[in-house]
């Protein structure tokens, strides 16, 4: 007879085997480190390259050594950004799924001087791959890398781009990012085969300045850098322009018609055509009524009722709807003029005389 003691000693054993050979927690003998390699180590950044990538870090992940199989992503690594070899202080620590992570000009540089390096002065920073297997474990770094990069002047988005002829002497029109995301509009008149650039300043030293890319068919790529070629319109007119400096595009799309629309014309689309008055820079149409409009009017463009504009906060306000949306108010009794104002993207304007 085998003594209570033993007995449960042998139980426990089998136990132990059953939960190995059944699923049970595997054995780590072993992590090797995370190999680090970067694809440039000295950078210049550059305010007039800013949406392009400036450095690519990758690194072969930690390599776990297991008496059974073991998913790799029970592995955690991070990315460790600091000021010094030492790592006494780490300035970034970024949580990383893929073995990759790249940096443009402008993220970059807002790294580094967030960091407090100061623009046009060469300095240092390190990186490095740290991986653990669990939260009770200890991390394990990889190589450390050594980056030597210059910053430059952080550049804000403006409010506006402004569009400038090809000497940089006059401004006539200006886009507007009402939304502060690098998506830009607005209304202008250029003659047919105008030449422009756009830019962040009305200045000829603009610190950012938009042409073309400089290659046959690039026409509608917007290029910052000092070999580019000049933008243009072979449409001419009335013209409604976007740029985008996320995805680094720019469209034209002609205007061929403002029309009002109310109750005082039923709804038609076509019965109040908008003159453009070329000098004062505005358009102009007549409108008589009998009532107050109790639904306000609309000005559709090119007939859209998916274009128009209509209302807005603000009195004498309107607002650009690719939608639908409601018309603004017009109280006036009697022949009167309509007078839309859209040189200033930021805010569309009118009013009644």
């Amino acid at each position: 007879m085998i003594p209570m003691k033993q007995l449960t000693l042998y139980i426990l054993v089998l136990l132990f085997v059953a939960c190995k050979k059944e699923g049970g927690t595997p054995a780590v003998s072993g992590i090797k480190p995370a190999v680090l390699y970067s694809s440039t180590t000295e950078l210049v950044l550059k305010s007039t390259d800013r949406k392009t990538v400036a450095l690519q870090l990758v690194w072969d992940e930690a390599i776990l050594a297991s008496d059974e199989p073991m998913a790799q992503s029970a592995l955690k690594n991070k990315i460790e950004i600091a000021a010094d070899p030492s790592f006494s202080a780490v300035t970034k620590s970024i949580e990383q799924v893929a073995s990759s992570l790249s940096y443009t000009h402008e993220q970059l540089n807002n790294l580094v001087t967030g960091m407090g390096f100061l623009p046009d002065e060469k300095n240092v920073f390190y990186v490095r791959i740290a991986s653990r297997l669990g939260t009770n474990t200890d991390w394990l770094y990889s190589n450390v890398i050594a980056l030597t990069v210059t910053a430059y002047q952080p550049v804000e988005d403006a409010a506006y781009l402004y569009l400038s002829n090809k000497e940089f002497t006059q401004f006539p029109w200006k886009l507007c990012s009402r939304k502060e995301d690098g998506f830009y509009d607005g209304f202008v008149r250029l003659d047919q085969w105008y030449n422009f650039y756009l830019t962040n300043a009305e200045s000829a030293s603009a610190p950012l300045i938009y042409g073309s890319y400089p290659l046959d068919g690039s026409q509608y790529i917007l290029y910052s850098g000092a070999d580019r070629w000049n933008c243009w319109t072979s449409k001419g007119g009335y013209l409604y322009l976007t740029a985008d400096v996320n995805k680094l595009a720019w469209k034209e799309t002609s205007v061929e018609s403002l029309t009002v629309t109310g109750d005082f014309n039923g709804w038609s689309a076509t019965a109040t055509p908008m003159v453009y008055d070329q000098t004062a820079k505005v358009w102009k149409a007549t409108i008589t009524t009998t009532v107050a409009e109790q639904w306000g009017i609309k000005v559709l463009i090119n007939g859209s009722w998916t274009w128009f504009f209509g209302a807005a906060e603000g009195d004498g306000n309107c607002a650009l709807y690719t939608a639908d949306g409601t018309g603004f108010a017009y109280n006036k009794i009697g022949t009167h003029t309509l007078i839309l104002d859209l040189s200033d993207p930021k805010q569309f304007k009118y009013h009644v005389e």
